[in-house]
This record gives structure tokens, sequence and C-alpha cells, in this order.
């Protein structure tokens, strides 16, 4: 989920501290409390699988 992009593009996020990258589909946009929270994308556990464990690391984003 993010507000960067319409619902439906695909994004490319690229895990930079170890260069493993993702392709994922927005399915739709961030709601405002994760905004205040300075998030700026929100993957599925899907997504983050080949990521590992941690819930927060610095991505960069390719749409």
């Amino acid at each position: 989920m993010t507000n960067l992009v319409a619902k439906g593009q695909l994004v490319k996020v690229v895990n930079t501290q170890n260069g493993k990258s993702v392709i994922a589909e927005v399915i739709g946009n961030l709601p405002g409390n994760d905004l205040t929270k300075g998030l700026i994308l929100k993957l599925s556990d899907n997504a983050k699988l080949p990521w590992g464990k941690n819930p927060v690391f610095s991505v960069k984003i390719m749409y």
C-alpha cells in the first residue's frame, strides 16, 4: 500500500540493506495513521518473505 502511485500499478521495491528486491502490486492507499508515522509504503507478509523477519527496513522504490 502506498500513496505514491495508483492502485493496480506494479512497483519494484529494493531492500537497501541487502540488495534483494520484489515486484509488488499496489492494492490501495496507506491509512492516515501510517502516514503520520512517516511510512510511505507497506508490504504484505508474502511480499516481505525474501527479506526475512525484520519488519522495518530502508527501501528504494521504482515505479
